[in-house]
């Protein structure tokens, strides 16, 4: 039970971690872009 919960979160921080990373980028473009 715990190393599944323990998986879940890892795989929720990796896809959230990914988000911020795509988002950051998306502001950089766009700031350079102007």
């Amino acid at each position: 039970m715990g190393i599944i919960s323990v998986k879940k979160g890892w795989t929720k921080n990796s896809k959230l971690a990914v988000v911020g990373l795509i988002g950051s980028t998306i502001v950089i473009i766009i700031t350079l872009a102007f």
